[in-house]
């Protein structure tokens, strides 16, 4: 963020907010920003553990579900990989260590630690700047959580694809917009996997119940298996 940026949006704040609000903002954005570095120099200097595995998000997202929870549960259960779970919500935790899971709270020291250590980060909408820190050195892998090729405008599709080129990995769902986003989009490490959440439709997986709402599973249940 540029200097002048940042003045503008401290002025905005104290017009709206007063001087305590402005100072509280100060002094969180200076540790933050010195917490920034201080993981940037660790994560050189701190070894990676090729064996671990971390799932963050940056998003307030308040469910165990989508290509991260099927990937997750696929990766423990029928790979035996050192997984953790990185969460907001306390519920999340609970649920999945209840079940055997390895989960902690996002903005804890345990946390931190592990997005230091772990050799590979995986998301399905981006890490947030903190955690970014932290991940300096790690193999980064981006999901997706819908259909990378929907309509955008301009400035928000030129900032994602910006933020995809810095994934070392990025997968999607079919050929089609494997090609698209090699084409057209400049995005060159993109690749085609297929979605784990669509795992689901052709095999079981083991405690696939988990997270799922109670009347949604209800209705998947009475779905006749395939013959």
């Amino acid at each position: 963020m540029q200097p002048v940026s940042l003045v503008k949006r401290a002025y905005s704040v104290l017009l709206r907010e007063g001087i305590v609000a402005v100072t509280i903002k100060t002094v969180r954005f200076c540790a933050l920003r010195i917490e920034l570095v201080l993981a940037l120099f660790l994560a050189y200097i701190y070894p990676r553990n090729e064996d671990l595995i971390v799932f963050a998000n940056s998003s307030e997202r308040c469910e165990f579900s989508g290509n991260m929870k099927y990937l997750f549960l696929d990766l423990v259960n029928k790979y035996d990989k050192n997984c953790v779970w990185l969460t907001q919500y306390d519920e999340i935790e609970k649920l999945l260590s209840d079940h055997g899971y390895k989960s902690c709270k996002t903005d804890t020291l345990k946390a931190r630690l592990h997005l230091l250590r772990a050799k590979y980060a995986v998301t399905d909408v981006d890490f947030d700047n903190r955690q970014w820190g932290y991940l300096n050195s790690a193999t980064t892998i981006q999901l997706w959580h819908g259909y990378p090729l929907k309509q955008l405008p301009e400035e928000e599709r030129v900032g994602i694809n910006a933020r995809i080129q810095i994934f070392d990995y990025a997968c999607v769902n079919n050929h089609v917009e494997e090609a698209e986003l090699r084409t057209h989009k400049n995005i060159d490490k993109v690749y085609y996997t297929g979605y784990p959440r669509n795992d689901l439709f052709f095999r079981e997986i083991q405690d696939a119940e988990i997270g799922v709402n109670p009347v949604a599973q209800e209705i998947l249940e009475r779905i006749p298996p395939e013959e």
